[in-house]
């Protein structure tokens, strides 16, 4: 790690699902990735889509199995997957799934701010 602070982002929905909130996320890390390490964890959605990217700005995690029951799996998913990744800082897209996931995160790892 360079000294950057972790965040991670809980956004159930994103590429190539976005809309915009999932823009408005897209646009504030391409402009603070210079301050910050970004990982977003998303839905896989389609068994087509890689479950982990390594773009120019972030990190992106696609968890479940592919399919549109992504999206009630992705809670339990995502929370479990941030816990490994140890961020500084986690913030949730939405208050549906990415919030359920923020929520099950927080309840296990009272040091992280949400």
């Amino acid at each position: 790690m360079d000294g950057r602070s972790k965040i991670v982002i809980f956004a159930c929905f994103y590429e190539p699902f976005m809309s915009g909130a999932e823009l408005f996320v897209k646009e504030a890390v391409e402009r603070l990735a210079h301050k910050y390490e970004f990982t977003i964890i998303a839905a896989r959605l389609d068994k087509k889509l890689p479950k982990f990217e390594e773009r120019d700005k972030f990190k992106y995690y696609r968890v479940g199995l592919g399919s549109k029951f992504d999206k009630w799996l992705y809670p339990i998913l995502a929370s479990r997957l941030a816990k490994k990744l140890n961020p500084d800082l986690t913030h949730a897209v939405m208050e549906s799934y990415a919030g359920i996931a923020a929520w099950l995160f927080k309840s296990k790892n009272k040091r992280v701010p949400t």
